[in-house]
C-alpha cells in the first residue's frame, strides 16, 4: 500500500492508499525504475536510499529496493547503493547485507573514506565480497565522525583502496579532487 510523491529528494514511497498489484514497476525498457534510472543500460546510477523512503521506514526502503532488483538482475544491470551522511550509514549497510542474505548478487556499496568507521566497514562487509566504490566522502561531517584534514582524508583513501585490492574485492576509486 503506497504512493508515490514527489519529496525534498526525488520521488519516494510512503505509506497512503493501495496500489494495484505491480502498480509503479517498470513495464518496458526505458521506463525508468526511479526518476533518472532506466533498465537498458548495464549499470544503474547509484541508488540514494533517501528516495527510496529510507527516512519514513527502513522496511520500506528494502522492500523498494528488492523490486528495483527483480527488475534489474534478470536484465544483468548492476545496482549500486550510494552511501549518504554518517546517520544513514548503518541503515544503508543494513539493507546491503540483508539483500545479498537474500541472495541479490547484482548489487554493490559505497564507503567513504573519510568516516572513522569505513575500515571497520570494510572488514565486516568482507565475507559478502562487496563490489565496491570507494569515496573520500563529501557531506560535510562533524569531526567526532569523520577526519577533518585533507591530508589524514587522502591517507585513510589510499590504506582502504589498497586493503580492498588485497582482500581481491572489485574496487571503483572515485574522487572530486
Amino acid at each position: 500500500m503506497l504512493t508515490q510523491v514527489l519529496g525534498k529528494g526525488g520521488i519516494v514511497a510512503r505509506p497512503g492508499k493501495p496500489r494495484a498489484a505491480g502498480a509503479g514497476r517498470p513495464r518496458a525498457r526505458r521506463e525508468p525504475v526511479h526518476p533518472g534510472y532506466f533498465l537498458d543500460t548495464r549499470y544503474l546510477k547509484p541508488l540514494k536510499l533517501t528516495q527510496l523512503g529510507l527516512d519514513l521506514s527502513e522496511d520500506l526502503a528494502l522492500a523498494l529496493l528488492r523490486e528495483v532488483l527483480r527488475e534489474a538482475e534478470p536484465r544483468g544491470v548492476f545496482v549500486r547503493l550510494d552511501m549518504e551522511d554518517s546517520p544513514r550509514v548503518e541503515a544503508t549497510l543494513r539493507l546491503y547485507r540483508a539483500l545479498r542474505e537474500e541472495g541479490f548478487s547484482q548489487v554493490g556499496i559505497v564507503l567513504q573514506s573519510y568516516l572513522y568507521r569505513t575500515e571497520k566497514d570494510l572488514l565486516d562487509l568482507l565475507p559478502y565480497r562487496p563490489n565496491l566504490r570507494l569515496v573520500k566522502g563529501a557531506y560535510r561531517e562533524p569531526k567526532e565522525v569523520a577526519f577533518p584534514d585533507k591530508r589524514l582524508i587522502d591517507a585513510e583513501y589510499l590504506h582502504l583502496g589498497k586493503l580492498a585490492l588485497k582482500e581481491g574485492l572489485y574496487v571503483a576509486f572515485a574522487t572530486h579532487d
